[in-house]
C-alpha cells in the first residue's frame, strides 16, 4: 500500500534531521506476515429488460503475505524521540503471497448479467511478489511504524490484474486501501512498537500485531455498494547488533 505524501515527508525529514543524532544505534532484522479480507455487496435497481428489476451480487478478495527475505533496520534516539529507518533502500523487505478473487460484477457498479448476457469471468487465485518497507513515525516518546507494501511501486501480480473480475466501487484491494471518506486517499496499516523492547539493555526478539479495518458505502445511481476490509498483520523484530 502506498504511503501518503505527508507521512513520507515526515519520515524523510525526521530521518535526515536525526541521522547521527545518537551514536547508540541498535540494528534489528524485521519481517512481516499477514492476511486480509475485502468483500462487498452491490445492488443495482435497474436491471433486466424492463430496467426495473433489482439485482444483487457480491465480490471478494482475500490474501496472505509474508516476508521472503527480511532486512535490517536502525533504531536510535534523536533527543527523546525514538527513530526507526531501513538501513538501505537497496535492500528492502522482499514479500510474497497470493490473492484470491471472486466477483458477480461485469463493472465496478454493474452486476454481471444486469444489462445483457452474463460474461465469463477470469476470477481465481494469483501469486504475487513485492518490495516493502517500514516507516518509523515518532509520536512524542512513542513510536509508530507504518507499513509500505509496494516500495517504489514494485508489486508484481502473476499474469497481471484481472480483466473480467472487477471489485465493487469503493472496495479496496491489497496492497492499496482507500479512505472511506475520500477514495482518492490511501490508508496505511500502522502498529505501535514498544520502545522499551526496541532499546532494551538486553534486547530479545519480539513481535507486534496490528490491524487495519474499514467499511463504507458508495452510491452511483442506480447502484449501491456496501463494502468492508480487514488486514491483520504481525511484525517480528530480531536483534542483530549495536552499530
Amino acid at each position: 500500500m502506498r504511503l501518503t505524501g505527508a507521512v513520507i515527508a515526515v519520515a524523510i525529514a525526521l530521518t535526515a534531521f536525526s541521522a547521527g543524532a545518537s551514536a547508540n544505534v541498535m540494528v534489528w532484522r524485521a519481517s512481516l506476515s499477514g492476511g486480509y479480507t475485502s468483500d462487498a455487496t452491490t445492488t443495482d435497481q435497474e436491471c433486466g429488460e424492463d430496467y426495473n428489476t433489482p439485482m444483487t451480487v457480491t465480490s471478494s478478495e482475500t490474501g496472505t503475505l509474508k516476508t521472503a527475505k527480511a532486512t535490517l533496520f536502525d533504531a536510535w534516539h534523536a533527543g527523546s524521540k525514538p527513530m526507526l529507518s531501513i538501513q538501505s533502500d537497496l535492500k528492502p523487505l522482499k514479500l510474497a503471497g497470493s490473492k484470491s478473487r471472486t466477483s458477480g460484477l461485469s463493472r465496478r457498479d454493474v452486476p454481471n448479467g444486469c444489462d445483457g448476457p452474463a460474461q465469463t469471468s477470469d476470477c481465481g487465485t494469483k501469486s504475487f511478489s513485492a518490495l516493502g518497507n517500514l516507516y518509523g513515525i515518532p509520536v512524542g516518546r512513542k513510536l509508530r511504524v507504518a507499513l509500505g507494501l509496494d516500495m517504489n511501486g514494485v508489486f508484481k501480480l502473476q499474469g497481471g490484474e484481472w480483466e473480467r473480475c472487477p471489485l465493487a466501487m469503493g472496495q479496496a484491494s491489497m496492497p492499496y486501501w482507500t479512505n472511506p471518506k475520500d477514495d482518492a486517499e490511501g490508508l496505511q496499516a500502522i502498529a505501535n512498537v514498544p520502545v522499551t523492547k526496541l532499546f532494551a539493555k538486553h534486547p530479545r526478539p519480539f513481535t507486534v500485531k496490528g490491524t487495519l479495518a474499514r467499511s463504507g458505502t458508495e452510491t452511483l445511481r442506480p447502484a449501491t455498494s456496501t463494502w468492508r476490509y480487514r488486514f491483520d498483520f504481525t511484525l517480528k523484530f530480531t536483534f542483530v547488533r549495536h552499530a
